[in-house]
């Protein structure tokens, strides 16, 4: 068996929140989830304040770029079926609420 390099923290955050969204969890749970991985950065042993924050902050980009890409890539859909665009959407709301959540996470930590 390989070994496997220790992903990026950001990159398994943005991985922990795509599959919430992809499972259309709540916004409740959603949110739980944010707030979760913000507590784990927190947390982190020999974690400094600048490293805690660029790790806010590049998620929130991240996903923000994301949201975006996706946004743009999303087909006319009026052909496909209602439970499909409804999954579709509510997989894009999702998103969006965890980047409003990571959002003012990120400025409670700056203040």
């Amino acid at each position: 068996m390989r070994d496997c390099p220790e992903l990026p923290p950001v990159t398994v955050a943005i991985s922990r929140i795509v599959a919430e969204a992809l499972m259309g969890q709540s916004p409740a749970s959603m949110e739980r989830e944010v707030e979760a991985i913000v507590r784990e950065w927190r947390d982190e042993p020999g974690i400094d304040h600048g490293e805690f924050g660029w790790r806010l902050t590049t998620l929130w980009e991240e996903m923000a770029n994301g949201i975006k890409a996706g946004e743009k890539a999303l087909p006319p859909y009026a052909w496909l079926k209602p439970s499909v665009v409804a999954r579709m959407n509510g997989m894009q709301q999702g998103l969006i609420n965890a980047r409003g959540i990571l959002g003012r996470l990120r400025i409670q930590s700056l203040v």
